[in-house]
């Protein structure tokens, strides 16, 4: 390829083909009123291994072509960076930004930098990694998100409780399922206490169908 001999132009997408390939029209090159006999443009190479970015139909693009070879077409995005990227610029220095994107809920985000650290966003829902390799997992609600850092996992976004050792729990249950089942026979052995032993009634057999549920099968902790 010889740029030199290379024309850079505004065009629009009118076909999209498999591959990343496209049909579009362009002022001085194709006419869209010659749709089905446009040839396929390519994607032009990408700045990183196998990267690989889509368009729409009637999305703008820049469209390379070759003047020693027609068939030799390309195509680029054709992005306003300096509009879309603005609320990511904002007092921020050392910026990367690898995707930042309209994904029909907000914005695709994957970008760095020194203040945020990493940040991968898909509108408000977050993952970042921060400069001092803390992680947060966030959506925008309320009790919706994970932090882990130096001083340990933090679920919902609150370090008020502790978590609780679902197995150690489980055995003091069922310790205390056994003391209220031997309160309850010996008092019901006395005519004098005997009304503790109906007031306990039958809590001993339905806590040890609940005891064993209280321990997920799914999710443990250290």
């Amino acid at each position: 390829m010889k740029l030199s001999n290379g024309t850079l132009r505004p065009g629009k997408v009118i076909e999209i083909l498999e591959d990343g390939k496209i049909r579009a029209y362009a002022p001085g090159l194709f006419a869209e009123a010659d749709k089905d006999l446009l040839p396929p443009i390519y994607p032009f190479l990408s700045w990183h291994a196998n990267t690989y970015t889509s368009v729409k139909l009637l999305d703008e693009v820049w469209i390379l072509n070759m003047s020693d070879n027609p068939e030799q077409l390309y195509w680029f995005r054709k992005d306003n960076p300096i509009e879309n990227n603005k609320g990511l610029l904002d007092g921020e220095t050392n910026i990367e930004i690898l995707c930042n994107r309209e994904s029909g809920m907000g914005w695709a985000s994957l970008y760095f930098t020194d203040g945020t650290g990493w940040i991968l966003k898909n509108d408000e829902s977050i993952l970042n990694i921060d400069k001092e390799g803390n992680i947060k997992l966030a959506r925008p609600e309320e009790h919706r998100s994970i932090l882990i850092d130096e001083d340990g996992i933090s679920i919902g976004g609150s370090t008020d409780h502790p978590a609780v050792y679902g197995d150690i729990l489980k055995d003091i249950l069922e310790r205390i399922n056994i003391a209220l089942q031997l309160i309850q026979t010996t008092a019901s052995a006395n005519a004098f206490t005997t009304p503790i032993g109906t007031a306990i009634g039958n809590i001993p057999v339905e806590l040890s169908q609940l005891i064993p549920k209280i321990t997920s099968p799914h999710v443990t902790i250290d």
